[in-house]
């Protein structure tokens, strides 16, 4: 008799370590995706980049700056008239739309000029696909496609001017500059 007394607490203890066990885990496993799910929106907003220089470490100025938009503000700013140009900031182009951009604004009267960085996740949905169409010119941010690099002219949030490629978006700049 005394045998099966203690085969009940024999196996009374193993069903509260089987218990343990799976509760552990369980508790692992939750850890584990909360930590993939937190990964994953990191690398997508570009909080965590694998492509950094060796001068990332370096402390940097904050400046508040409000050139640069997301694509969705693009129908939405208070100015009654002004440009954005949608552009990879990475581009070997780049600097050149910054230098046409900053020598216009620097004129008496200039529109505010805002800046899309197409490289970015959240603005890539507006970049136009192979056999996709172009609404010339859209009336909502669902209808917005361009390519890169765009220049859009808003008056009162509505598109009025569509200027696509480099050397077009240059030639106006120049035009618009002098």
């Amino acid at each position: 008799m005394k045998k099966k007394n203690n085969n009940k607490a024999l196996y009374g203890r193993a069903n509260y370590n089987n218990e343990l066990m799976q509760g552990v885990k369980i508790l692992v496993s939750v850890v584990i995706l909360i930590a993939i799910i937190y990964f994953a929106t990191a690398i997508l907003t570009g909080e965590i980049n694998f492509n950094k220089t060796s001068n990332d470490n370096v402390s940097k100025d904050v400046m508040i700056q409000y050139d640069e938009i997301v694509a969705g503000q693009s129908f939405t700013r208070y100015n009654s008239s002004y440009y954005v140009l949608y552009y990879n900031f990475t581009d070997n182009s780049a600097s050149k739309y910054l230098s046409l951009r900053n020598a216009y604004i620097a004129k008496d009267k200039a529109l505010s000029v805002y800046m899309v960085d197409l490289e970015k996740a959240f603005n890539s949905t507006i970049l136009k696909e192979k056999d996709a169409k172009i609404i010339d010119k859209p009336t909502n941010i669902k209808d917005l496609k361009v390519e890169n690099p765009t220049l859009l002219k808003f008056e009162k949030g509505k598109v009025v001017q569509r200027i696509s490629g480099k050397e077009n978006i240059e030639k106006h700049f120049e035009s618009i500059t002098k």
